[in-house]
């Protein structure tokens, strides 16, 4: 996207000469889109299963490689490793 302003004199205002929201790249690339803070969620029943695997002593790797493994590959899975971590000590 490109935005020009310029001050017009005659009138002291800033005056938009151009504007053009087309994008001439990739904003973010779809298979890590995952890993943004706006897109990473924890669903209900990821919560419920992060917890008894806390509660069960399963470490947190392991834990999350398992939920990965269940959502068919960690771009699936909504939320990262350290969103685990931060979940469970907040419960």
């Amino acid at each position: 996207a490109i935005l020009n302003v310029s001050l017009d004199r005659e009138i002291s205002k800033w005056v938009i000469t151009k504007f053009d929201d087309t994008h001439k790249h990739i904003m973010h690339l779809p298979q890590s889109a995952h890993t943004m803070p706006s897109q990473r969620k924890v669903s209900e029943a990821q919560s419920i299963n992060m917890e008894l695997a806390d509660a069960i002593g399963l470490l947190l790797k392991a834990s999350h490689d398992f939920i990965s493994t269940q959502a068919g590959g960690r771009e699936f899975v909504g939320f990262m490793r350290e969103d685990q971590k931060s979940y469970l000590r907040v419960k």
